[in-house]
């Protein structure tokens, strides 16, 4: 991961099944890993804040549009 592109991380994490970079198993390993970075405490936190409108539109876009609305709405 170290030698990858924003481009690189962001296919590979959004829940795209469509594009060829999309990974199950990272999307997996970054769920499991919200517990160690909550032990980071104020250092996380901090991070949640100053990237507070990216992570909210992301979030927006993945759970509520992709997710709930067709649910809930059939859309």
């Amino acid at each position: 991961m170290n030698g990858w592109s924003s481009k690189r991380f962001v296919s590979a994490l959004r829940h795209d099944q469509k594009n060829p970079a999309f990974n199950p198993s990272f999307r997996q390993l970054l769920h499991v890993s919200f517990k160690v970075a909550a032990k980071k405490g104020k250092r996380y936190l901090n991070a949640l804040k100053k990237h507070e409108a990216v992570i909210a539109r992301n979030v927006t876009e993945n759970l509520f549009e992709r997710h709930m609305k067709p649910l809930l709405l059939g859309k």
